[in-house]
C-alpha cells in the first residue's frame, strides 16, 4: 500500500504526467492509500479547458482504480480545473468509495454552476468521508446559491465530522440554511466558514441552533468593510 503525491505539475491534474501516473497504478495493481495531486495556486485563475484537457480523463481513470482496489483513504486535488465532467466523476467516487475518509477539493474549478451543484450534492452523500474541504470552489466572489444544496444533503449525512467551506459567500439566507442543517445533523463537529457575506445577526443565529455535537465554527473576516469581524470561534 502506498502514498503518492505528484507536485510541480504545470496544470495540476490536467497535466499529462498525472494520467501516466494513474495508468501506472492501474497496470501494476498498486493499492493506493493516499493520493495528492495539487495544482499550482498561483495559476489557479489562469486554468482553462484549453490547458487542462486531460483532467476529466484522469478522473475517469482514478474512478476505475478506486472501484478496483477500494483502499483509498485520502484524496487531495486542490486548485485544479476539473470541469463539469470531473465534478460528476468526483461525485461518483465519493458515493461509491467505502474507504475514503478525507477529500480535499479546495479551489477546484468547474465549467458551470451546474457542475458545482453536482459536486456539492454528490460529495455530501458519501457514506465514508469524515473530513471534507470545499473552500474557494465558488470563483465568482458572490453569494453562492449552490451551497444550499450541500446543506440540504448534509441534513441526513451520518458520518461527516469536519467541513471547510471558506469563502463560499454565505449570505444571511445561507447562514439560516446552515443553521437548519445543524439542527438536523448529528455528526458535524467542526466547521470553517472563513469570509462570509452575512451581517452579525446571521452569525448570531449559529449560536442558537439545537445542535449538541458541533464544538466550534470558525469565521474570519466579513464582507462589509464598515463592519469588520475579527476571527471568531463559536463554541457550543
Amino acid at each position: 500500500m502506498v502514498k503518492l503525491k505528484l507536485e510541480n505539475n504545470n496544470y495540476g491534474i490536467g497535466d499529462e504526467s498525472g494520467c501516466r501516473l494513474i495508468q501506472h497504478i492501474e497496470q501494476n495493481n498498486i493499492i493506493l492509500r493516499e493520493l495528492s495531486l495539487p495544482g499550482r495556486k498561483v495559476q489557479w485563475f489562469a486554468v482553462s479547458p484549453a490547458n487542462s484537457s486531460f483532467s476529466w480523463k484522469l478522473l475517469r481513470q482514478l474512478q476505475s482504480v478506486i472501484v478496483k482496489f477500494s483502499m483509498l483513504t485520502v484524496l487531495s486535488i486542490p486548485f485544479n480545473y476539473i470541469g463539469d465532467e470531473g465534478a460528476e466523476c468526483l461525485s461518483s467516487i465519493a458515493t461509491k468509495s467505502s474507504t475514503l475518509k478525507k477529500l480535499v477539493l479546495e479551489g477546484v474549478r468547474t465549467d458551470t454552476t451546474r457542475g458545482l451543484a453536482t459536486l456539492y450534492s454528490g460529495v455530501a452523500k458519501s457514506s465514508s468521508i469524515i473530513n471534507l474541504d470545499l473552500s474557494h470552489t465558488f470563483f465568482l466572489n458572490k453569494v453562492n446559491p449552490h451551497i444550499i444544496s450541500l446543506f440540504e444533503v448534509l441534513k441526513t449525512n451520518t458520518v461527516l465530522e469536519e467541513l471547510s467551506i471558506q469563502s463560499l459567500g454565505l449570505s444571511n439566507f445561507g447562514m439560516a440554511q446552515l443553521c437548519s442543517c445543524l439542527n438536523e445533523n448529528n455528526t458535524l463537529q467542526k466547521i470553517v466558514l472563513g469570509k462570509v457575506c452575512c451581517d452579525q445577526s446571521g452569525i448570531d443565529e449559529l449560536g442558537k441552533t439545537k445542535n449538541e455535537v458541533v464544538t466550534d465554527i470558525t469565521i474570519t473576516g466579513g464582507s462589509d468593510e464598515s463592519k469588520h469581524y475579527d476571527t471568531q470561534v463559536i463554541d457550543f
